[in-house]
């Protein structure tokens, strides 16, 4: 937990009380490769940041194709809700890099960000690296050649694309494997 309130720290002011809070609340957790942490409609409703590692917001089409909706990676959060005050999401949350989470139950999230300024902003600033995340997915999924698909992911998400392998980048991408191959080869080759 000390580690979590170093970095913190960095950014904002968490007095004894907000600590008290995690503390008493969260909980960390260390899920390995290939787990779920969550169902759809499922299980509790909750709040998790990233201590290390990666996880994905995943869904299957009908014909069970993978799609990758999102990443949650190192220092980012996820809910098992469409937004903190809201019903559970319809996708898969699945661990891409063995992780280890902060977890806390929704109703303590709530409370903690209407109780503690400090919580808020912590939740404010994570938001907005979410929102960051989402404008870089649209610009990346707006190209409309897959070469330029591929490339704007390769360039703007390195880590992720460091961190996950070709059938996560299709399923991210909306990419046939054969439309993937050619578009690695021609990015390479450029």
């Amino acid at each position: 937990m000390n580690h979590f309130f170093s970095h913190w720290e960095e950014h904002l002011y968490l007095s004894e009380e907000v600590k008290d809070y995690f503390l008493e609340h969260a909980r960390f957790k260390t899920f390995a490769k290939g787990n779920l942490i969550s169902e759809p409609y499922s299980g509790k409703a909750i709040w998790c940041y990233v201590c290390n590692g990666l996880v994905a917001g995943v869904s299957y089409n009908e014909d069970g194709e993978q799609n990758i909706q999102w990443f949650a990676p190192e220092k980012h959060f996820f809910t098992n809700t469409t937004h903190l005050f809201t019903n559970r999401r319809s996708e898969y949350i699945e661990v891409l890099q063995t992780c280890t989470l902060l977890k806390m139950s929704r109703t303590a999230a709530i409370t903690g960000q209407q109780k503690h300024a400090a919580i808020s902003e912590l939740f404010h600033i994570l938001k907005y690296r979410r929102i960051n995340q989402y404008q870089t997915r649209i610009a990346i999924m707006n190209e409309r050649s897959t070469l330029k698909r591929y490339a704007s992911f390769m360039d703007n998400m390195p880590h992720i694309a460091r961190d996950t392998n070709p059938s996560h980048h299709r399923a991210f991408l909306r990419m046939s494997r054969e439309r993937y191959q050619t578009a690695k080869k021609a990015y390479l080759n450029r």
